[in-house]
């Protein structure tokens, strides 16, 4: 076993112990998927920060600039940076005032039970995409620092794996994506300079623990690749919940509304599992953390963005305009992307969602939900 292999074995093990200490605080269904709703500014904006600074940002994006130079850093850090403070600019205080759990309340609160399931349907995928990218990134490392087979490191991987106020909400998620773009920075920075310092790998995702492994000393390299390993896990385990926390609350509670508390907690946990053995799956099956990323960005969002915006903004349709902006951009982003190859496939897509969110609201007369604050 190599010291690098050993450091970063010490760090997973120390971070298990953490969520071992932390879990026999969790009592109810809020203090597992939202934290209680109990979150200050500081710990409000790390959560955020580190959801989403995870491999799609240290691994896959500084391997897209080995590859491709700096134009393979156009979507990460710099699309998705953005994407976040955007979020924060426009959805955070809407979206904070409802007290939602998941993002699918919003769906049945706005419009009914069957949207709500629909979308459920449409954003696991998403989240178990999400996974799978860190599942694979995690076993790069591990594969660089070890050298064992990709595969093999990926199922070593695969074993291991909200805020208190309006303001807090809106500044948290502002800050974290001002800080994701700029710490996103770094990586991309690294992918330059490893295709100069060390040319030629066969697996350009390993490029920043190779270039640890090469150019820092030991304890350095430890360190650095204990910092990825805490970005790839931070956002692992967060969209792991996410997935879980759709299906145990969006659909196993709904269905079962005399669950206790810590039923629907025990239901959590065994998803989570659940889900995380189908990341594994998905994860052996891609060739690229790029490739799982782009995915888990594309699949089924297009309609989400859409409904979303015009749910929370407008009295514009009712539960078949959002059905069929769903249903469309999920349709049209699959043939779009596997069917025609269309160089834009997600802004078509997403053209696809708003046009027959528009169209069946004229065409239809359903009755629309307003939203209220809870």
């Amino acid at each position: 076993m190599t010291p690098l292999l050993a450091g970063i074995g010490l760090y997973v093990l120390l971070q298990l112990a953490i969520g071992v200490v932390a879990s026999r605080r969790i009592k109810t269904e809020d203090d597992y998927l939202v934290a209680g709703r109990s979150l200050g500014p500081v710990l409000a904006t790390f959560t955020v920060f580190a959801t989403w600074f995870g491999a799609e940002t240290c691994i896959a994006a500084a391997g897209a600039v080995y590859t491709d130079g700096l134009a393979g850093g156009s979507a990460d850090p710099f699309g998705y940076g953005l994407c976040i403070v955007l979020a924060g600019a426009i959805l955070a205080v809407p979206l904070w005032r409802l007290r939602l759990t998941t993002l699918a309340d919003l769906f049945r609160l706005r419009f009914d039970a069957s949207v709500e399931r629909l979308a459920v349907v449409l954003m696991v995928p998403t989240s178990l995409f999400w996974a799978a990218a860190q599942v694979r990134a995690f076993g790069q490392v591990l594969s660089a620092a070890s050298g064992f087979e990709v595969e093999l490191a990926l199922g070593l991987a695969a074993t291991i794996v909200a805020a208190r106020s309006e303001r807090i909400a809106r500044n948290a998620t502002l800050v974290a994506g001002g800080s994701y773009l700029l710490i996103g920075l770094l990586p991309v920075t690294l992918g330059v300079l490893g295709s100069v310092l060390v040319p030629g790998l066969t697996e350009s995702e390993q490029v920043l623990p190779v270039l640890a492994e090469r150019y820092l000393p030991t304890f350095l390299a430890v360190v650095f690749s204990g910092a990825l390993v805490s970005a790839i896990l931070s956002t692992v385990d967060s969209a792991l919940l996410v997935a879980a926390g759709l299906v145990s609350h969006n659909v196993v509670v709904q269905m079962r509304p005399g669950l206790t508390e810590r039923q629907k907690v025990r239901i959590a946990r065994v998803l989570v599992v659940g889900f995380g053995v189908l990341a594994w799956l998905m994860a052996a099956r891609a060739e690229r953390v790029y490739e799982l990323i782009e995915q888990a960005s594309a699949f089924g969002s297009s309609g989400i963005v859409v409904v979303v915006l015009f749910g929370l903004f407008t009295r514009i349709g009712g539960t078949p305009s959002a059905v069929a902006s769903l249903l469309a951009g999920v349709v049209s982003w699959c043939v779009g992307a596997y069917v025609w190859d269309l160089p834009y496939p997600y802004l078509t897509s997403l053209a696809v969602a708003a046009a027959a969110y528009l169209v069946t609201a004229v065409l239809s007369s359903a009755e629309v939900r307003v939203l209220e604050p809870a």
